[in-house]
């Protein structure tokens, strides 16, 4: 399996253990996928001891079996011809010892694919960082299956990593969730997860005293984090995997704001179809949220600008936008671009539907 210049093997196995392998979300650092309508069939791995390295370190650093793992997806559509490309790497956004060890679907419990209409697939990349051994998961998306993206330089983990001695200071599988409804009757998505409140190296190793530890893990003694034995040997036996539940709104996985309290965006141009423009937005007391709608050349289409829109504010997770004189499916079928302007406000999810 030559991607770059050697020669690697796919770590672990696609179908271990897994009662329903073509939709399982995480098994372990691979996971898979059949995409019905267009009849492919994914396979997401980490190649193991790649060529390429995570930023900033040596080949080997002070644990030596660390794989320094990246992210490649192999496709066929018939079981016998393959193509695969490398899918994503650590980069200048990282810190230092940053590798990226897990990978699932973000899509409702079970077999059922995220209701986007194939325009847009959600992830959660599990990230391993072998300086402190903790684990964190990030929001990562793509359009077609293969090329996945990332956000830039203020890109955060879906959960915030927790203090030492958290039941989730390591988590793991936050990817597949189940709608419910919320106490303000808006649909929810819950998460289980699990989480642990020990550093990854230090989850269970054997050894019945601080002695056997140093004596069977040597190389954690070079950890940065290092104190002593007795240390780790505490930390090691506080080991507990734990269950968690994370919640949001429904689709309140990422937002835009502005970086002060006002600001806006355009939309790239696309062909309108739908009647109505539903928003998923909040807004803080004295804020509000409108939107304007323009050809592809930016000139307003009659009585759908920002003028005319009527300004959201509130917590809403499909807010109908409507304008004063005029209707958005008045230019149904046509090319448009959509303006938003935010004014203590965070926007997540705009759609269109009939």
């Amino acid at each position: 399996m030559d991607l770059t210049t050697t020669t690697e093997r796919a770590s672990t196995y696609p179908f271990e253990g897994e009662p329903m392998a073509l939709y399982q979300a995480q098994g372990r650092s691979t996971a898979t996928f059949y995409d019905r309508s267009n009849k492919v069939f994914y396979y997401y791995y980490r190649p193991d001891y790649p060529p390429y390295r995570p930023n900033g370190d040596p080949y080997y650093i002070w644990h030596r079996v660390s794989a320094h793992r990246q992210r490649a997806v192999m496709w066929t559509r018939d079981g016998i011809h393959w193509e695969r490309r490398h899918m994503i790497a650590t980069d200048e956004h990282d810190p230092p010892g940053n590798t990226l060890y897990g990978f699932g679907f973000i899509r409702p419990w079970g077999p059922a694919e995220a209701d986007t209409n194939g325009q847009l697939y959600t992830a959660a990349m599990m990230h391993w960082d072998i300086y402190d051994q903790t684990s964190r998961q990030e929001l990562v998306w793509s359009r077609d299956h293969i090329h996945w993206h990332r956000f830039g330089a203020n890109r955060k983990a879906m959960l915030p990593q927790s203090p030492m001695g958290s039941f989730d200071l390591t988590q793991s599988k936050l990817a597949e969730y189940y709608v419910t409804a919320g106490t303000d009757g808006q649909e929810e998505w819950w998460f289980p997860y699990t989480g642990n409140p020990t550093r990854y190296m230090l989850n269970g190793p054997s050894g019945d005293t601080a002695e056997e530890l140093a004596a069977d893990h040597p190389y954690m003694g070079m950890a940065p984090f290092f104190t002593s034995w007795e240390d780790f040997f505490k930390e090691a036996r506080s080991y507990r995997k734990r269950a968690g539940l994370a919640r949001c709104k429904v689709g309140r996985l990422a937002h835009v704001e502005p970086e002060d309290r006002k600001g806006e965006f355009t939309t790239h141009p696309f062909l309108l179809e739908g009647g109505r423009l539903l928003i998923n937005a909040s807004t803080a007391p004295g804020g509000s949220l409108r939107v304007e709608v323009q050809d592809p050349e930016g000139n307003v289409f009659p009585g759908l600008a920002l003028a005319d829109c009527q300004p959201f504010s509130g917590d809403h997770v499909a807010h109908q936008v409507r304008w004063s004189d005029a209707r958005i499916d008045e230019v149904n079928a046509r090319v448009v671009r959509l303006r938003f302007v935010l004014e203590g406000a965070k926007l997540y999810t705009w759609r269109l539907a009939q």
